[in-house]
């Protein structure tokens, strides 16, 4: 992962529903009850802002957000090598 950081990125847990707003397409519910209760959910965050979103479910990415802001910063990459990182390499993008 990129070595020159303006943003960090974490698993998410239960009080990070605001981080929803990240989530285009798909319910409110859907985030707070399904994803952040049996998915991977990963937030990245500048200066404590939501600023990029992966979900992953049992090696897939689910869901893949970054803002437009920090597009072409290297977050994209970093969240994308954190998934095959974590699945041993096989991580596959649903379609």
């Amino acid at each position: 992962m990129s070595s020159d950081r303006t943003f960090t990125i974490r698993h998410a847990g239960p009080a990070d529903t605001a981080a929803y707003k990240l989530v285009h397409g798909r319910d409110e519910a859907w985030f707070s009850d399904v994803a952040l209760v049996s998915m991977s959910v990963f937030i990245a965050e500048a200066t404590d802002e939501p600023v990029g979103l992966m979900v992953l479910d049992e090696g897939r990415i689910e869901y893949l957000y970054v803002e437009e802001a920090w597009r072409n910063k290297g977050l994209g990459s970093d969240l994308l090598e954190l998934a095959e990182t974590l699945d041993g390499g096989g991580t596959r993008t649903t379609k």
